[in-house]
């Protein structure tokens, strides 16, 4: 479809004015007065042309060797001149005019003496025949040429479509910016160098960044790494805890029997003699050995004192979970007992690191007293304690039945256990809620995907209420002690 006739159904009304009429009428003007001028100057130019050729090949008109042009200083002389000059190549005007000079004669002359007297391109266009005049089509009726091809319109609908583009090419004349595409193209970035540097450097620390996330570099000692003195480290390690340490006691608990060991190893394969290989230094292995035992001892103490209802097996495995290697080396490091334990590998392995630290505590021990290290203790390892659940540490099989022995004990009849609720039985999660009962009141209840795991957990919660674990226990109380009763019960027990 035309613009034509897309503008003539937009607006039908201005087509119809007097002011499409007065466009229409401009815009069929400016065309044939166009045209007009473009006939005229294709006949001047092909009439110069063939009249150059025909005295360049000897059709000229009679008398042209002795015409009244060809003399010097006449107008027709000059004209002529100015039309070879236009028209005809140099050489050619050189064999026409031989008494005058021509720029560029010269060197066309050697060109064709170079090239065996061959035709240059511009010799051979100026001698070839004019091309033959194609007809213009002069129609009878307008010619009207829009987006599509040159087709030929009655008058009736050519004046119409005339009118149309004319209103057309006045309204895209300024306002060609609201018919811009919606995305313009995208230009390349002009980068300077400024910018093309800094994108470069952050694409560089990028790379970087993902290469040491792939591939992370071995870790390194920080006695390897400048800025590095053992003596001060040691001093400072004390003051960051806030306790007394005797430093000599404290560079022995660093020392393992490892480090010793490939230290010597190393000498040895120096080829050191045999007195000098061995090193004047002291393991922490006794060091160790006495913390170890006063830490279990202080904490039984305290899970006896704060849980008096706990049996035996339940202290124990309180004190088995928080003397763990797990829970040690996690306190440890991040006390940087790592950085200064002295060890045959790096990163220190968990046992090596378990013992250094309960070597510190056997240090501390002998330097400030049990009532000290049992606050050391209290501080950094019954915290840990801290939002755990009792029967995630004590793993108990049979809940039930330790629930009978202990109402047995109370002289408490056994417990009876009865479902008091449930919800989306039929259903693929599915909810039951089992209460047990003793005298006919309820001690607890529980719930569970099943009657069965229902049962056991409301049996695990009535022995956390018999054990005082429960959740809404009171919290730890970690106030400095008044009575020195329990550092006094550690030391005898020890």
């Amino acid at each position: 479809m035309s613009s034509a006739a897309v503008t003539a159904s937009w607006c039908p009304s201005i087509l119809l004015s007097s002011t499409g009429r007065l466009l229409c009428g401009l815009e069929w003007i400016s065309a044939a007065m166009f045209a007009q001028r473009r006939r005229r100057r294709r006949r001047r130019r092909r009439s110069s042309r063939r009249a150059a050729h025909q005295l360049m090949a000897g059709r000229g008109p009679a008398g042209f060797a002795s015409a009244p042009w060809r003399t010097e200083g006449t107008r027709a002389t000059d004209r002529m001149r100015k039309l070879f000059q236009k028209f005809l190549h140099p050489n050619a005007q050189q064999a026409l005019f031989p008494q005058e000079k021509f720029p560029g004669a010269q060197k066309h002359q050697r060109l064709r003496m170079r090239t065996k007297n061959i035709p240059s391109r511009a010799t051979r266009r100026a001698l070839a025949p004019p091309r033959p005049r194609s007809p213009t089509p002069v129609p009878g009726e307008l010619c009207y040429r829009d987006a599509g091809p040159t087709v030929f319109l009655p008058p009736a609908l050519g004046f119409f479509c005339a009118m149309a583009s004319g209103l057309v090419r006045l309204l895209l004349r300024r306002p060609r910016c609201l018919l811009a595409p919606a995305v313009p193209a995208l230009a390349p970035p002009i980068r300077g160098v400024k910018k093309a540097f800094r994108a470069a450097f952050r694409f560089q620390k990028e790379l970087e960044r993902w290469r040491l996330l792939r591939c992370p570099p071995p870790p390194v000692r920080r006695s390897e790494k400048p800025n590095w003195d053992y003596h001060a480290e040691m001093q400072a390690f004390g003051h960051r805890l806030q306790e007394t340490f005797s430093l000599d006691l404290l560079k022995t608990a660093f020392v393992n029997s490892c480090y010793i060991k490939s230290e010597e190893a190393k000498r040895r394969k120096l080829g050191i003699e045999k007195e000098a290989v061995l090193l004047n230094l002291k393991d922490n292995q006794e060091l160790s050995e006495q913390g170890t035992s006063f830490s279990q001892t202080c904490l039984t103490q305290f899970f006896e004192d704060a849980f008096s209802d706990l049996p035996t097996e339940g202290v124990k495995s309180l004190v088995d979970f928080l003397t763990s290697e797990e829970v040690v080396c996690h306190v440890a490091r991040n006390l940087a007992v790592e950085e200064l334990t002295l060890s045959a590998e790096f990163p220190v392995p968990p046992a090596v690191l378990r013992q250094t630290f309960f070597a510190v505590i056997g240090v501390l021990l002998q330097s400030s007293g049990p009532e000290r290290t049992a606050l050391f203790i209290r501080d950094f390892l019954i915290t840990q304690m801290t939002g755990k659940e009792l029967f995630e540490i004590w793993k108990i099989i049979n809940p039930m039945g330790l629930l009978v022995e202990e109402l047995k004990k109370r002289n408490i009849s056994a417990p009876e256990s009865r479902l008091t609720r449930q919800s989306g039985s039929t259903t693929a999660l599915p909810v039951y809620f089992v209460g047990l009962y003793c005298d006919k009141k309820l001690i607890a209840e529980g719930p569970g995907e099943t009657v069965m795991v229902a049962e056991e957990e409301a049996a695990r919660v009535a022995l956390r209420k018999l054990y005082g674990f429960t959740e809404n226990r009171r919290p730890w109380d970690y106030s400095k002690p008044k009575e020195h009763v329990r550092a006094e019960k550690t030391i005898t027990a020890s």
